[in-house]
């Protein structure tokens, strides 16, 4: 290999990754693995909070309108400090007529480069939108134009004469473009889609002839710029159709925030956007140690002792089953002790260690399991909990006449600390205020006042008023009762009191509302 021209010692490495049209899944494998090692991601459009929190460990530069040459002079200080350097553009890099000319630059400054393809926004669009942009029977040719603003009377007459798909990129004026295609030749019942937010929850489409594009675009309020297709493929759509449909996204086009603590949150928000959603992070708990693990580890000791172990979350299965196994035990050390768990998510906890609850409450609450629970007065409980968990239990219990013994297993502190992927308060507060948020999940008393407090260091504004523009949902009626302390109105109050039946009820919700329309 020849040695490295001399003006590149010392030097970083540059990165031209095409992030694809929109849903950070669509990023190549080549550049996923490159912005795991980037210490600096430089991007000019809203890139995805997912591709931010891939490149954890790289320093964001957000530079919305920098020309070629500023970017490129960015770029090329960053290299000359030693960074590996990623620069995110949306769709593929040679597609966006920049891509090219900073590569050029970056050349003439010595600096090494590679580019890494990415799907094209526009041919991504009208895939998303169920329209090929070939067809056997209807066009064997495409064309994609970058700035259609730019092109003269004699370019549109060209692109007209093809009879190929004609895609159009950064279109910003539907009403425009259409007159120039139609001053230059093209047939006013031409069918033709235009499609905004591709490949994510903000995706919106309308399609229609040529002739009433523009008025359809306005009815619809679609979101600009955006992507048209003009030809005889864009008829395919309704045959086609995949990405946006209700009954697969039932939640596209809607924004949920999330407020579970950041090591919870993820198996919520894959949930959520599985359905369509754009699920926020905003995390307002953290499970942490509890301030001492004596008593805990002193009623592992003597597991063996008790008639019931009551286990009322997945953290407290987690955290419990950490310090028997530091203390060498397994399984085995229930010997006769019966286990309850309060829900099918703490149940399935415990059976991931071999372990079968031998009670699981219809009601997910302290109140079900005192209900179903038949206990003979000298029974030893045994309930590894929260801090701050509600005395309902350890009362109902000792009323009935067991020995109750309640340890900490972990607990619950604020955990607002901000990182990739997640939403600063003042962001979600400009977003509530907008009317920009449709719900806000609450899984817990904590999660709510937690959120209260959280949001109160970036507003003036009361929680109630804030929220009055977007959906409060609950996970239960304990939840739901701390919501109403503070003024709020609920949304909707799942009926299972779990994860999935907080999603189940948001779907139902929005789907309810949505049919009124």
């Amino acid at each position: 290999m020849p040695a490295a021209p001399s003006s590149q010692l010392n030097k970083g490495q540059i990165f031209l990754i095409g992030a694809g049209p929109g849903d950070p899944a669509l990023i190549s494998v080549r550049g996923q693995e490159l912005l795991q090692q980037a210490t600096a991601v430089v991007y000019d459009y809203p890139a995805s909070p997912a591709l931010l929190k891939a490149a954890s460990g790289a320093r964001p530069y957000y530079i919305p309108g920098y020309s070629p040459e500023k970017v490129s002079t960015l770029l090329v200080q960053l290299a000359e400090g030693g960074e590996t350097i990623v620069r995110l553009f949306q769709g593929d890099p040679y597609s966006d007529e920049a891509g090219g000319l900073e590569f050029s630059l970056l050349k003439q400054a010595g600096v090494g480069c590679e580019v890494v393809p990415g799907i094209s926004s526009g041919i991504a669009a009208a895939a998303y939108a169920g329209i090929p942009v070939t067809h056997r029977d209807f066009a064997n040719s495409f064309s994609l134009t970058s700035q259609p603003s730019s092109l003269s009377a004699e370019n549109y007459r060209a692109l007209a004469a093809t009879g190929g798909t004609l895609v159009f990129l950064n279109v910003d004026d539907p009403a425009q473009l259409a007159t120039l295609l139609l001053a230059a030749g093209k047939e006013p019942h031409t069918p033709v889609a235009l499609i905004s937010g591709a490949s994510t929850w903000a995706q919106q489409t309308v399609s229609g002839h040529l002739s009433e594009i523009a008025s359809l675009a306005r009815t619809a309020a679609i979101r600009l710029p955006a992507v048209m297709v003009a030809g005889e493929v864009a008829g395919l759509r309704e045959t086609l159709r995949w990405f946006d449909l209700a009954q697969v996204r039932p939640l596209l086009g809607h924004r949920v925030v999330v407020t579970r603590a950041r090591e919870q949150a993820s198996s919520v928000v894959a949930q959520l956007t599985a359905l369509g959603a754009d699920a926020i992070e905003f995390p307002v708990i953290k499970i942490v140690d509890p301030p001492t693990f004596v008593p805990m580890d002193r009623a592992v000791a003597r597991l063996a002792d008790f008639d019931w172990v009551v286990f009322t979350s997945v953290n407290g299965v987690d955290c419990f089953w950490k310090r028997l196994k530091m203390a060498g035990k397994d399984a085995r050390a229930f010997a006769k002790a019966k286990i309850c768990a309060i829900g099918p998510a703490t149940a399935a906890a415990l059976e991931e260690r071999s372990l079968v609850p031998d009670l699981i409450p219809q009601r997910y609450v302290a109140e079900g399991i005192l209900e179903e629970l038949k206990v003979e007065p000298g029974q030893k409980f045994l309930l590894p909990r929260a801090d701050i968990a509600r005395e309902a239990l350890v009362e109902g219990l000792q009323a009935k006449g067991a020995i109750v013994e309640n340890v900490i297993a972990y607990s619950t502190v604020a955990g607002g600390e901000e990182g990739p992927g997640s939403i600063n308060p003042a962001e979600l507060v400009k977003l509530l205020n907008n009317g920009e948020i449709d719900a806000v999940t609450f899984t817990s008393s904590s999660t709510v006042r937690n959120f209260a407090r959280r949001l109160a260091t970036a507003t003036d504004i009361a929680l109630p008023v804030l929220l009055e523009k977007t959906t409060v949902a609950c996970i239960g009626p304990i939840t739901a009762g701390t919501a109403r302390e503070l003024g709020l109105t609920i949304g909707l109050e799942a009926p299972e009191f779990t994860i999935d039946g907080l999603i189940k009820s948001l779907v139902e919700h929005f789907t309810r509302a949505t049919s009124r329309v």
